[in-house]
């Protein structure tokens, strides 16, 4: 199916709803989603066309959100490694590129009830794992996070997060 810019969607596979704002490429869109103000890209082949009924989708209801067990992943890994990331997430400064990268991930874990995320921030010096530990910190849907780097002698620094 062909979306165009300013076409309502949502997600078959998650409670997301919103608009088309970008066309990245003839398989995948940039969406604005209505509830967290959030641009994501999705492949289309996991959206649905919204029609007349658009305005009903978006009201505030009490649906209970049930998630197909088996298809959720119960960890993920975000590598904010600049040659990792997204090219849309590659931005100057380089930093707040990866950070809205960051940022993207974590809500869509939440979003899909993901329970472990380990993000990889690299060694360097440790900027970035300084911002990603402040972010972390203020975000009440973490329920602790830990620096493995203090057990095991790893190659590459990371820090996990446990959801709530």
């Amino acid at each position: 199916m062909k979306f165009k810019v300013g076409d309502k969607v949502c997600c078959k596979n998650t409670s997301l709803k919103g608009e088309v704002v970008k066309l990245l490429d003839s398989r995948h869109v940039v969406i604005l989603d209505d509830e967290t103000g959030m641009e994501m890209d999705y492949s289309i082949h996991t959206l649905i066309l919204v029609e007349a009924s658009y305005e009903e989708l978006t009201a505030k209801t009490s649906v209970k959100k049930e998630i197909p067990t088996g298809t959720v992943p119960k960890h993920i890994t975000i590598d904010l490694h600049t040659e990792k990331l997204p090219k849309n997430y590659r931005t100057t400064p380089v930093l707040q590129g990866q950070l809205d990268y960051l940022d993207y991930k974590l809500a869509l874990a939440l979003q899909q009830g993901v329970r472990t995320v380990t993000v990889v921030h690299g060694k360097g010096n440790g900027v970035l794992k300084n911002e990603v530990t402040k972010r972390v910190r203020s975000m009440p849907q973490v329920k602790r996070f830990y620096d493995p780097e203090n057990i095991l002698s790893l190659k590459d620094s990371k820090l996990i997060l446990e959801l709530k």
